[in-house]
């Protein structure tokens, strides 16, 4: 059954490849023939001799690690303190009524609004890119998590009382591990969003990072260098998304194992 699976995988993995290289192998050939434009559509072999210009002299590792870091950077603080937020709400269900519906209002806003204010108080250096990316993490993760704890069993929760356990026992051996999978689903999506303010704060104001050096191909007409960064951003965010997965296949098992030793 493995061996099937893994076949699967691996077949769909040859296929995706064969379809990007058609597509390109297609780009190409209607760039060189003039049935497309390539001041609006580009060109691949063009793209090809941008990135490896941009890597000889450096500046695209130099504009991905600047992103990555504002990504990651963000993407760690927004989860922190949304996961610890969320999770604090189920120790007062006073103060999660109340604060509810202003936190589900404000992330039905665009982060992005806040941008002139991010700028006022620290300025334009990285903490601004940073600030935007924890903008567009930290709410989902609150909520996201706040849900998962309302979705513990109260007759666990009862039993685990009746025996004796501390409101902390019953929220580390119980409502955390129940919470574990919308923590997860929260940083699935929020790894997007991290990475979506982060270049948008580079096209507000920077100096440097993919956005920045996207938003330099466009001010100079040149779409083939535009797509250097692009597809830069498409290969970073599958990595960072895969990252994730395999990161949180660690955890389940940690957190299951603590709460079976407690209950031992």
């Amino acid at each position: 059954m493995k061996s099937r699976i893994a076949g699967s995988r691996v077949t769909a993995v040859a296929v995706q490849l064969l379809l990007i290289v058609l597509l390109f192998a297609v780009w190409e050939l209607l760039a060189r023939n003039r049935l497309i434009d390539t001041f609006y559509y580009g060109q691949p072999t063009q793209i090809a001799s941008y990135f490896a210009k941009h890597i000889n002299d450096g500046s695209l590792l130099r504009a991905t690690w600047v992103t990555l870091f504002e990504t990651l950077a963000g993407f760690v603080l927004g989860m922190t303190m949304g996961v610890a937020g969320g999770l604090g709400l189920w120790w007062s269900r006073t103060v999660a009524a109340i604060l509810e519906p202003f936190l589900v209002a404000l992330q039905a806003v665009p982060k992005i609004i806040f941008a002139p204010i991010i700028i006022l108080l620290i300025g334009f250096g990285i903490e601004f890119k940073v600030a935007v990316s924890f903008a567009g993490v930290v709410i989902i993760a609150l909520l996201s998590t706040y849900a998962g704890t309302k979705e513990t069993d109260p007759d666990l929760i009862d039993l685990l009382r009746s025996i004796g356990a501390s409101r902390w026992q019953v929220f580390t051996s119980v409502v955390v591990p129940t919470t574990l999978p919308w923590i997860v689903v929260a940083s699935e999506i929020n790894i997007g969003f991290a990475l979506v303010g982060a270049v948008v704060a580079e096209f507000i104001a920077s100096n440097e990072g993919l956005g920045y050096l996207a938003m330099y191909g466009a001010r100079t007409f040149d779409m083939s260098l535009v797509l250097v960064p692009v597809l830069t951003l498409v290969v970073l965010a599958a990595v960072m998304y895969g990252a994730v997965k395999f990161i949180e296949k660690l955890l389940p098992k940690n957190l299951q194992a603590s709460a079976a030793n407690w209950g031992a």
